[in-house]
């Protein structure tokens, strides 16, 4: 992503996901590539993907904090889609 190649960042963390590394970083990371490119229906999946794994992390009670920040993250992108 630091390169601002989306694409290749998108391919890289949905094998990333694929290979079992199934986290809400990845699926926000992938999204945030994925609504760089302007595939905003693919973005707003792994972003509300994202949201679930972070709920899930914060109703096990860890890292909360985090947790809050990457859903208000993702949110926030997610009503820049919807505008």
């Amino acid at each position: 992503m630091g390169r601002k190649d989306y694409a290749a960042a998108a391919r890289l963390y949905e094998e990333a996901i694929s290979h079992g590394e199934n986290t809400a970083e990845n699926h926000q990371q992938l999204a945030i590539a994925y609504y760089r490119i302007g595939s905003n229906a693919k973005a707003e999946d792994h972003f509300q993907r994202a949201i679930r794994l972070y709920q899930d992390r914060k109703a096990r009670g860890v890292d909360t904090a985090g947790a809050d920040a990457g859903i208000r993250v993702c949110q926030d992108y997610l009503d820049s889609i919807r505008e």
